[in-house]
C-alpha cells in the first residue's frame, strides 16, 4: 500500500496502492482486513471523516466518498484533465469541509454536508497535483506540489467573503 488513513475513532484503517487497485478497509485494532470498498479504483488516495462513517477517495477518474457500512457512494465527483494523477483530497478535522483537485489545477471545497461548492484555490504555479492537508482546528489548509507548498488562510478567506456578503 502507498496510501494509509486511520479513521479519527481508531477503528479502521484504509488502505490504496499506487498503481494498484482498489481502497481496502481494515480493522484498526487487529489488522484484519475487512473489506475492498472500491474495487475498480487505481492509485488512489484516501481520507477518513471526522466523524468515522465514511472515506473520501480519489482516483485518476474521479472522487468518491463511501459509507464504510454499506459502501454505498454519499457524493461523487468527476475528475477533468487529470491525466493518471491519484485523486488527492482532504476532510477538515471538524467535518465541515471537503477538499478535491478534480482539474490539477487547483483545489474545490465543498460542504461536508450538502456537497455545495464553497470555493475554488488555484495553484500559483499550477504544477502538478499534491497532497492536501488542514490544520488541526481548520483555519488553514495546504497542498504541496512538485515545486510548492501553498498555504492558505481558510478563516481569513471567510471572514473576508463574509463581510463581501459571500459567506459559506
Amino acid at each position: 500500500a502507498s496510501i494509509i488513513a486511520i479513521s479519527p475513532d481508531a477503528r479502521f484503517a484504509a488502505t490504496s496502492a499506487w498503481q494498484g487497485s482498489g481502497v481496502w478497509l481494515w480493522d484498526a485494532q487487529t489488522g484484519k482486513f475487512l473489506k475492498d470498498i472500491w474495487p475498480d479504483a487505481f492509485s488512489a488516495t484516501c481520507v477518513f471523516t471526522a466523524d468515522s462513517q465514511a472515506v473520501l477517495a480519489g482516483d485518476s477518474r474521479r472522487y468518491r466518498l463511501i459509507h464504510i457500512e454499506s459502501e454505498s457512494s454519499l457524493w461523487e465527483l468527476p475528475r477533468r484533465d487529470a491525466s493518471d494523477a491519484s485523486g488527492w483530497c482532504a476532510t477538515s478535522p471538524d467535518g465541515r469541509l471537503l477538499a478535491v483537485t478534480p482539474d490539477n489545477a487547483a483545489v474545490h471545497l465543498f460542504d461536508a454536508k450538502t456537497f455545495r461548492e464553497l470555493a475554488i484555490l488555484e495553484q500559483p504555479d499550477r504544477s502538478y497535483d499534491g497532497a492536501i492537508s488542514f490544520s488541526p482546528d481548520a483555519h488553514w489548509m495546504a497542498r504541496c506540489s512538485s515545486q510548492s507548498v501553498e498555504l492558505w488562510n481558510l478563516k481569513a478567506l471567510h471572514d473576508r467573503l463574509k463581510s463581501l456578503g459571500l459567506d459559506w
